[in-house]
């Protein structure tokens, strides 16, 4: 259940989208949705299960291309909104590859996040490319995730 952090997220979501107005990569174009605000859902999601501090600030050049740092290990948390057999994707080339990709379900409408698994470093290198209308990119099945429970960097 997210409903306890929405307002705020929103609130940190609209300043980075003021910040960032002219990036191309601010709005979900298939659900008119910020990509700052499905991220930091996903992110505040992760954030809650393990207890880690969510990163809230403003940076106009971006994140370091990783979300958390767990002993040593670098996390990226993917956003999606699609409940029904979502999949894990990262362009071919990311400006840094991360230990551990995890993929995060947000339902905008309840309000709730959904962490579905996680992906490691070589898994996403090894993964099928495929092309959904935005240019190719790695793709790793929720069937094919590693589940919460088999994560034991914690």
């Amino acid at each position: 259940n997210m409903a306890p952090y929405w307002d705020e997220l929103q609130t940190i979501a609209a300043s980075r989208d003021a910040q960032k107005k002219s990036y191309k990569s601010t709005k979900n174009w298939s659900t008119g949705n910020s990509t700052h605000f499905l991220g930091l859902v996903a992110e505040a999601a992760f954030s809650c299960y393990t207890g880690l501090d969510l990163n809230k600030s403003l940076s106009p050049s971006g994140d370091l291309g990783y979300d958390f740092i767990i002993n040593g290990r670098t996390v990226d948390v993917k956003g999606t909104q699609y409940f029904n057999d979502p999949h894990l994707k990262q362009y071919p080339t990311p400006k840094v590859w991360v230990d551990y990709y995890f993929l995060v379900g947000i339902d905008i409408a309840q309000k709730r996040a959904k962490i579905f698994g996680y992906a490691t470093r070589e898994e996403i290198q090894n993964a099928t490319m495929k092309d959904y209308g935005y240019g190719p990119q790695r793709v790793v099945e929720c069937k094919d995730l590693h589940t919460m429970e088999e994560f034991d960097v914690l």
